[in-house]
């Protein structure tokens, strides 16, 4: 049960840090949103 709590607890932390918490460096986006932003601008897909 320890290390499932842990494993939640990660991925709940890996989410928030890539979805919601903002990064100054991409200009105050998360790291999803500044990568979709750049998708639709740059012409590429991934």
């Amino acid at each position: 049960m320890i290390l499932a709590g842990a494993r939640h607890e990660i991925t709940q932390c890996r989410n928030h840090y890539n979805h919601a918490r903002p990064h100054s460096s991409l200009g105050y986006f998360p790291p999803v949103a500044y990568a979709e932003h750049c998708a639709r601008n740059s012409g590429f897909s991934y």
